[in-house]
């Protein structure tokens, strides 16, 4: 039961399907080491087709992949807490490097868990290049600028010169 005294429709992680369909996955990608084809292992673990063996496979293949980055990532950031933490002391007692260390190490943080993003700056073009892009499009004008000139009141003449 939930909060709302409603039954759950979602399964815990440890429900007895979900340990069934967990093991089922990796007994797929020990099959699928050992060369058989995906049609063999949907056969011998009773998956419904041959993709529905593939996706098993993919997911515990995945599985395998996020565990150690999701080590590494914690392995990080427990050496940057550890230099912070070497630093702070100094930094708070007005140690200017010991300060600016410490802004790097909280921005590297910062970055490594995702928190900053990159910013992108982009230069706005001149003004000479800028009235360049006017004096093309007035050149050769389309019928919809046309129109909407005309409507400010410029004379076709004054368009184009």
């Amino acid at each position: 039961m939930n909060k709302g005294g409603k039954k759950s429709t979602t399964a815990s992680a440890t429900s007895p399907a979900i340990v069934k369909a967990a093991t089922r996955a990796r007994e797929a990608l020990e099959l699928r080491k050992a060369g058989k084809s995906f049609s063999k292992i949907a056969e011998a673990l009773g998956y419904g087709s041959s993709n529905g063996a593939y996706q098993a496979v993919k997911r515990e293949l995945a599985e395998l992949t996020r565990q150690p980055a999701e080590e590494l990532l914690a392995l990080e950031v427990e050496r940057l807490d550890e230099l912070f933490g070497a630093l702070w002391e100094q930094a708070r007692t007005g140690d200017l490097d010991a300060v600016e260390g410490t802004r790097k190490l909280i921005m590297d943080r910062a970055k490594l868990l995702g928190l900053v993003t990159q910013k992108v700056q982009v230069e706005p073009p001149s003004r000479d290049a800028m009235w360049e892009r006017v004096r093309g499009w007035l050149s050769e004008p389309t019928p919809e600028l046309v129109r909407v000139l005309e409507e400010c009141g410029w004379k076709r003449d004054r368009i184009t010169s």
